[in-house]
This record gives C-alpha cells, structure tokens and sequence, in this order.
C-alpha cells in the first residue's frame, strides 16, 4: 500500500519538471536527497564554481601538500 501511494505520487509529478531536473543537475540522481545536492540544482551558474570549490577543498584535503608545494 505504502509503495503504490509513493508510485502515484511520483507519477503525479509534471514529467517537464522531471526534465528540468535532470537536465540542471544529472549528478542528482546519485545523491538526490542529500542538502549539497537541493544546493547544486538550484543554481546551475553556480554549482558548477561549488563543485569546483569543494573539488579543491576535497584535494587540497587528501592529497600531499607536496603537490601544491610544486606549483609554487
């Protein structure tokens, strides 16, 4: 019972909507309920400077400070 009223719910969703969302952010669908994900799709100009800001923050995090010693 519980699994048909979430299928119908879904179901009832505009597909446009569905769309939109997949075209602004295709990432989603791996992480769609997480808060950084809702923060990705709703600004497409600026998900992409988020990621690149968490993408430096994650390496500069995990990788040697060896490699950013280098480029100087």
């Amino acid at each position: 019972m519980y699994g048909r009223a979430l299928s119908e719910a879904e179901g009832r969703q505009s597909s446009s909507a569905r769309k939109r969302y997949q075209l602004t952010a295709p990432w989603c669908d791996t992480a769609r309920r997480t808060r950084c994900c809702l923060l990705l799709c709703v600004r497409r100009e600026s998900a992409t400077r988020y990621l690149m800001v968490r993408a430096g923050q994650y390496l500069r995090r995990h990788r040697p400070a060896k490699i950013f010693r280098t480029q100087g």
